[in-house]
């Protein structure tokens, strides 16, 4: 049962201004895709993860920045514009303290290399669709094997963390130093992570549409007695 619901004070890091035709864009860091605990840390620490970075449909970028030259890609389904494609996944420790979420640290998803992840789609599997992504120049972006769209969170007992992700979909094992232990991708799906720095294994999720992969994720843990 809730006793009380408590308001605290938290604003997004700031990332970038761009000038545009119509104004400044103004760029922030999204940390909190997915929130978990950890039995790790004291009881005011909380974990978060990023989403694969800042972007923007065409239609949006040219009526309210004035890039008209993105326009057309507004006819191509599920195109998107990553203004900053170099900002990729993270992970995020938070800390309450009175009434303010203060950041603690911001550790960027790496390989096994300490290669950081991108945020840009992992190349085409022969089921899932996959968004085809811009940047402001209206170039196309190339797709990357170290690429992820995180959106959930599970805390595990050791402090290490499972990372859904809705690219692959798959599923991430990440240290607390944001290193990507192994990554459980679709089955069938394998060849489209070759280079990848990290260990691939497959797992039972299949194709996917646009917006379709993993949004969440859940950890529970069973408690016995008496039995094995």
């Amino acid at each position: 049962m809730i006793d009380s619901i408590r308001r605290l004070s938290w604003s997004d890091p700031h990332l970038a201004d761009i000038d545009m035709p119509k104004g400044v864009m103004k760029l922030t860091r999204s940390l909190a895709s997915g929130l978990c605990r950890s039995p790790a840390d004291p009881a005011n620490i909380f974990w978060g993860v990023g989403d694969r970075g800042p972007n923007i449909n065409p239609k949006s970028a040219a009526e309210r920045y004035g890039a008209d030259h993105l326009r057309a890609l507004a006819e191509i389904d599920g195109a998107k514009i990553m203004p900053l494609p170099a900002t990729g996944p993270a992970l995020a420790r938070f800390r309450i303290e009175g009434n303010a979420i203060l950041l603690e640290a911001v550790v960027n998803l790496s390989d096994t290399d300490g290669t950081p992840f991108s945020g840009l789609p992992v190349p085409n599997g022969p089921h899932a669709e996959f968004e085809p992504v811009y940047d402001l120049s209206g170039t196309r972006l190339c797709s990357d094997p170290n690429g992820a769209d995180s959106e959930g969170i599970a805390a595990l007992p050791d402090g290490s963390f499972w990372i859904a992700e809705e690219y692959g979909p798959s599923l991430l094992h990440v240290n607390r130093g944001g290193q990507v232990m192994v990554r459980w991708v679709p089955v069938g799906s394998g060849d489209c992570f070759k280079g990848a720095g990290y260990p691939v294994l497959p797992a039972i999720a299949s194709a996917r549409k646009l917006n379709r992969g993993f949004e969440a994720i859940g950890n529970r843990q069973v408690q016995t007695e008496g039995h094995c």
